[in-house]
This record gives structure tokens, C-alpha cells and sequence, in this order.
């Protein structure tokens, strides 16, 4: 189950999500996805063909060797390194307007059978609209050796993606492409998935059949994943998630009501005290959950499944109740976080669970 929105990449054996502080992660020789979500993050690729996601700050991303994507929001500094690598913009089509976005590509390489690829999706602007103002939306500029492309989006947000050493005359439509939605050399007979970032409102959002990335942030929101392995986080707000079919990533807080759905599906708690700006205090639910197939995750507590006994002095506790199970989970100075597991299970064992992080 990869933490991404970006269908038919391999499985990614190393996930990891960060926090709202500047964090630094080095990859593996696999398959690595890394989500930095706030601050100002470093993050390295390594081997393998990596997904680095940045999100919000300004963040500084290398792929290192193989076949890369690199997404750029905030005014981030990104290395695709060696292989064909895509670099990956995606603008809004609603009003919402977003912090700084000036970017610069480090070593883009535009000409050979391995060039590299930029991709902006979801923007309205057509390739023959790129001249040297921003009229119309879109625009290439010589820099010295350098090109700086600018884009605006629906919703009046500027980027500005500053490509080294590469000349104006070297980008074409095979190297920069415009696109409705992110989706990276799909077969024809796949559908892409959905890459959706909401607002601090409400949003009702539904997926595709492929691997959608929603990720709600405020809000009292609704989301439904469909088909496809998809990730689903509602971030803050009594949230409504629905995973479809498929194997799913649901985030969890106080307050939501979650459904899996078929597949085999993780749900993952958040320690609130560690993710104030994302999660809610208080009791969240798991209507559906299904002990042959479902896991569930609890990052940055630092458990162990030793610890689950009455009461809170390890730090959490394991109980049954009459819909189901009940974890109890002490938080710092949050206080705790509680949900309730809705299943026929009679028994829930060390295997249920998965302690990420200390």
C-alpha cells in the first residue's frame, strides 16, 4: 500500500510520512515514498524509483539513482539525478491561494532517450500560449543558461520553476507536458488516479478506480477511494471515509467514521499531540474493521503490543466492548485518543497491529 496518488508504480516497501517540523529522511536501495507534509524537509531518494513528496515549505528533494517523481509545492530546490525522472506540478482549479512557489530544477535533462519530464496538471493554459509574458497564463523565459517557466492556475497561483542549464529552444512536448490530472506512463488500460488536496472546509470528494491521493486537511469531509489502492486522510473535522475496494490507507482521528471496504486495508492513528494542525482529539471509529485482512497503525506513540494491559500506565490499553474493541492510547499532553474497532472478532492479536515509529 503506497502513500501516494501517483497509480502503477511498483509496491513501496519503505513509507513514511512526516510531521508539521523541518525533517530530514535518507532513502533506501528500493522503492521509497516519502511525504514531508509541513516545514522545510530534506529528502533523499537513494536507489530505486522513489516518489518524494515535500508538500508544504520549502523543501529540498533528490532522487538519486533510478527512475524518480519529484512534486513541487512552496518554492522547493529538486535533483532528479541519474535516470529518467519526472518533476511534477499541480495546480488548483478553485479559488484557494497557496504560500511562495518558486522552484528551481537542478539537473533537468531535456534531450536523449532517458530525458526527464516535466508535468503540469490541471491547468487551463494551451503549449502555444507559452511567450514571455503571462498573458495567457503560461510563459518561457531565457535566464542566462537557464529557463524559467511560469504558470498560473485557476485559482491565480503563480509557480515559477526555474530549469539549470537548459535553453528555452531544448523544452518541447515531449519534455514538458500539460496533462488534466497527475499520471506517469500509464498503460492505455488503466485509469489514472486522483491527486486532491482540499480545503480547510468541507469537501465531499469521490476517487477513481485507480490509486487516489485525497487529502482533506480541515473541515467536516466526506470521501469515498472507489477502486484502487488508495490513501485517504480527512486531517481535521468529524470526517466521513470510505476506502472502496482495493487496498486502502485510511488516516483516523477523533471524531471520524471510517469504513475499509473490501481489500486489505490499513488504518492509521496519529498521535495527536505530535500532529495538533492534522488530527482532533476525542473517540474515532472503524465501522468495518476485518481481522483476516485489516491492520491497524499506530505512529509516534511509542508502543509496544506488551503494553496493551488495563489501564494507561504502558501507555495504552486493549479492551472489548460490545460492538467490538476499544483502544485507549495515552498522548502526552493531549491527554488520550480512543477508537473503537467494529468487528465479530472474538480475539485481536499482535499481528492486528503494526508500532511505526517510536
Amino acid at each position: 500500500m503506497a502513500l501516494t496518488g501517483f497509480p502503477n508504480f511498483p509496491t513501496f516497501p519503505n513509507v513514511w510520512q512526516g510531521t508539521d517540523r523541518s525533517e530530514k529522511k535518507n532513502g533506501t536501495k528500493g522503492a521509497d515514498q516519502y511525504f514531508g507534509m509541513d516545514g522545510n524537509d530534506t529528502l533523499y531518494g537513494a536507489g530505486g524509483n522513489d516518489i518524494l513528496d515535500g508538500n508544504r515549505g520549502n523543501d529540498k528533494l533528490y532522487g538519486g539513482a533510478g527512475h524518480d517523481t519529484l512534486t513541487i509545492l512552496g518554492s522547493d530546490t529538486l535533483s532528479g539525478g541519474s535516470g529518467f525522472d519526472f518533476f511534477e506540478v499541480v495546480g488548483i482549479k478553485y479559488d484557494q491561494r497557496l504560500p511562495s512557489n518558486s522552484s528551481v530544477i537542478t539537473d533537468f535533462t531535456a534531450k536523449g532517450a532517458n530525458h526527464d519530464v516535466l508535468q503540469l496538471a490541471n491547468f487551463d493554459f494551451k503549449w502555444k500560449d507559452r511567450d514571455g509574458d503571462l498573458s495567457d497564463g503560461f510563459s518561457f523565459q531565457r535566464k542566462g543558461k537557464d529557463t524559467l517557466i511560469t504558470a498560473e492556475d485557476a485559482g491565480g497561483n503563480v509557480y515559477k520553476i526555474l530549469v539549470k542549464n537548459v535553453l528555452p529552444g531544448a523544452l518541447t512536448t515531449k519534455n514538458v507536458q500539460l496533462i488534466d490530472k497527475p499520471g506517469f506512463n500509464l498503460p492505455a488500460t488503466a485509469e489514472p488516479g486522483l491527486d486532491w488536496r482540499g480545503t480547510k472546509a468541507a469537501n465531499d470528494r469521490v476517487g477513481t478506480r485507480g490509486d487516489d491521493f485525497m487529502l482533506a486537511r480541515g473541515g467536516n469531509d466526506t470521501l469515498s477511494g472507489l477502486g484502487g489502492d488508495d490513501t485517504l486522510n480527512g486531517e481535521k473535522g468529524a470526517d466521513r471515509v470510505y476506502g472502496g475496494s482495493g487496498d486502502d490507507r485510511i488516516y483516523v482521528s477523533g471524531g471520524d467514521n471510517v469504513r475499509g471496504g473490501a481489500g486489505e486495508d490499513v488504518f492509521v492513528f496519529l498521535s495527536h499531540a505530535k500532529f495538533a494542525s492534522m488530527t482532533d482529539a476525542g473517540l474515532g471509529h472503524v465501522r468495518d474493521f476485518r481481522a483476516a485482512e485489516d491492520r491497524v497503525e499506530l505512529t509516534l506513540f511509542g508502543l509496544d503490543w506488551e503494553g496493551r494491559d488495563a489501564g494507561l500506565e504502558d501507555g495504552w490499553q486493549l479492551r472489548k466492548v460490545a460492538n467490538g474493541w476499544r483502544v485507549d492510547i495515552a498522548d502526552g499532553d493531549a491527554g488520550r485518543i480512543s477508537f473503537v474497532l467494529h468487528t465479530k472478532a472474538e480475539a485481536l492479536d499482535e499481528s492486528h497491529f503494526l508500532f511505526g515509529f517510536a
